[in-house]
């Protein structure tokens, strides 16, 4: 048989990790009663307070226009606060991933744009980065101008991990990446040594990556420990406590006319049959999160499926034997974990 060249094109993936040069102190950031204001009539938000310790994940939420990408500007130096104080810690280095990508210039290349930024790093060390986030040959040669969303995106994480920092602040990382690129990211982040503050609107995202939950509104800051399902949680149990204590203040003033022996007759009553629908509302929550969670991850598993199956029809993959038994195997992996995640879901269902 002749011998043929292994095949690139789709086969060729990207790989990167991020490294840090130095480690930090253990006390990374403070900040302390923090406000941001455009003008004095309109503040974004105020009483802003918060701590960093090394090796913490931490994502920063909160609605649209609340001011978190202004949050970062305000943390990397870029944009100064009216009021309030941050301080860094000992041997702190910090690595920032802007949405916009205004950190690149549109009239270099992209071979020019790490050069600019590391010009004393070897371009053959250049080159592999680049080869590792998929530039490779003429493509280190295209000005940034004309990139896309998602080139521009991998431009920026390459530059991002040549720098070695030892806290990184990402503002959207996930934006603009496809699939693959999105999980080799959270691999990179996963085995990641040091301190990680992001903004995302990628709920598996921050479920994966989150240890902790930041939600800032006009008046200051909240924290949750846990990811973003353990955050929603917590909210909907305390917004249950607040109304179920506002139903039995109501209920215990309507009832305060009535004889002594009435009134704890019916407190007794009400206390019981409050409890066994406090107990029956908290079962249904966490069937409805566990239905919830099957549902995403059937979705997954079928989109997975689907790739795979497109990859084994094509030609390059049909005529590899060991590669085409690899993506059957994988398949097949699949296929058994989604059944088991449809009788998971009809078991919650029937219930």
């Amino acid at each position: 048989m002749e011998r043929l060249d292994k095949p690139m094109g789709d086969l060729k993936k990207a790989h990167f990790s991020f490294e840090t040069a130095v480690m930090s102190g253990k006390e990374v950031l403070r900040v302390d009663q923090l406000s941001v204001a455009y003008d004095e009539a309109s503040p974004l938000f105020r009483n802003v307070s918060f701590d960093l310790r090394r090796g913490e994940t931490v994502a920063l939420i909160g609605p649209n226009g609340i001011g978190k990408s202004t949050m970062l500007k305000c943390l990397t130096g870029s944009l100064r606060p009216v009021t309030g104080d941050i301080q860094w810690g000992t041997k702190v280095q910090i690595g920032y991933y802007d949405q916009e990508q205004t950190g690149l210039n549109p009239s270099n290349t992209v071979l020019e744009e790490l050069w600019s930024a590391y010009p004393g790093m070897e371009e053959a060390r250049i080159r592999t980065v680049l080869g590792n986030f998929l530039f490779s040959g003429d493509d280190v040669l295209k000005k940034i101008s004309s990139l896309s969303g998602g080139e521009k995106a991998r431009v920026s994480l390459s530059k991002l991990m040549l720098k070695e920092a030892n806290m990184l602040i990402l503002d959207e990382p996930t934006n603009h990446l496809d699939l693959f690129a999105k999980e080799v990211l959270e691999a990179a982040l996963m085995d990641y040594e040091g301190t990680l503050l992001f903004i995302s609107h990628d709920r598996y995202f921050l479920n994966k990556m989150a240890e902790r939950i930041v939600e800032l509104h006009p008046g200051g800051t909240e924290h949750y420990l846990g990811n973003y399902d353990d955050y929603v949680e917590k909210k909907q149990e305390l917004e249950d406590i607040a109304r179920e204590a506002a139903e039995a203040r109501q209920a215990s003033a309507k009832n305060s006319s009535k004889s002594d022996l009435n009134t704890a007759t019916t407190e007794k009553s009400g206390a019981a049959s409050f409890e066994a629908e406090k107990q029956a509302k908290r079962e249904e929550r966490n069937r409805q999160r566990k239905q919830e969670a099957l549902e995403q991850q059937i979705a997954e598993l079928e989109t997975k499926i689907t790739d795979l199956e497109a990859q084994m029809a094509l030609p390059e993959i049909y005529q590899d034997y060991m590669k085409l038994q690899e993506l059957q195997q994988q398949t097949e992996e699949h296929k058994a974990e989604l059944i088991k995640a449809y009788e998971d879901w009809e078991e919650l269902a029937m219930e």
